[in-house]
């Protein structure tokens, strides 16, 4: 068991409590709208269409995250007597999941950057697993405990490090997704080390290229982080304040006519 358990940390091994579908994946298309500015914004967001690209490492991320909840499974069954699994059925899916962890990191070094933001998002996800093992382990006194959570934190630096080092092509590209990850990294980085600048700067580069494609909601999300970061009369805020809250309707529901500057005209005098 011990073996087993050591080369699962050689694979790559944090297993998650529960499957989760992306924090900033493209959108369905949403219900019909209730206003006609709504409307408009609605049909934009319905006609994005993910590229192939991102299907397809969308489709791979969703694979690993199958795998390491079999190997979650696994993991539980193997703890209690009379469990009819081994070792075999933990690591097997660990393999499973590292092979298409490899094969994402081969396509985004090609410059596929769906495929270096979803691979990044794999180690964000361990990242933060690893962080809350640690702080559970800090709240004991033991020595052993201590120990611990100190290679925990260590582990979650290094998942983190390695999804910004993946993530930094494609911010430097303009990639909104790659520019949203990065900056929630900074955000989550060790406490000392300001990072505010950084995560200003990309949740814009995010905010931009979500608005250029009718995301209405993740630009939203992005413009969110950039008033938690930067001034809020920064030049980068005020661009994307104007470019999601200020638009004006395309059809006013009714004509204001400006009665109250209108000067009546003067009736004439009646003589008798």
């Amino acid at each position: 068991m011990k073996q087993a358990l050591a080369l699962a940390l050689v694979l790559g091994w944090a297993l998650p409590l529960q499957a989760a579908a992306p924090a900033h994946s493209a959108p369905a298309a949403p219900a019909a709208p209730a206003a006609p500015k709504a409307a408009n914004k609605a049909a934009a967001a319905a006609s994005y269409q993910p590229t192939a690209s991102y299907v397809a490492a969308e489709a791979k991320y969703q694979q690993i995250r199958s795998l390491q909840v079999k190997a979650l499974d696994a993991s539980e069954c193997i703890r209690k007597k009379g469990c009819p699994s081994d070792e075999s059925d933990m690591l097997r899916p660990l393999e499973q999941a590292l092979l298409l962890k490899r094969e994402l990191e081969r396509q985004a070094a090609a410059g596929d950057r769906d495929a270096g933001y979803f691979r990044a998002k794999v180690s964000a996800e361990e990242a933060a697993r690893f962080s809350e093992e640690g702080d559970i382990y800090t709240g004991f006194q033991d020595p052993a405990y201590k120990r611990s959570a100190g290679l925990a934190y260590e582990r979650a630096a290094r998942e983190r490090d390695f999804a910004k080092n993946i993530l930094v092509a494609g911010a430097v590209d303009l990639h909104p997704w790659s520019c949203m990850l990065y900056a929630d990294l900074n955000l989550s980085a060790q406490p000392g080390v300001n990072n505010r600048e950084a995560a200003f700067n990309t949740y814009y580069c995010a905010a931009s290229g979500f608005a250029d494609r009718g995301l209405q909601d993740l630009a939203l999300a992005a413009y969110a982080g950039m008033l938690k970061t930067g001034h809020p009369q920064h030049p980068y805020t005020l661009d994307i304040h104007a470019r999601l809250l200020n638009n004006r309707p395309e059809n006013p529901w009714r004509k204001i006519e400006p009665t109250g500057l209108v000067r009546q005209p003067v009736a004439p005098a009646k003589h008798h």
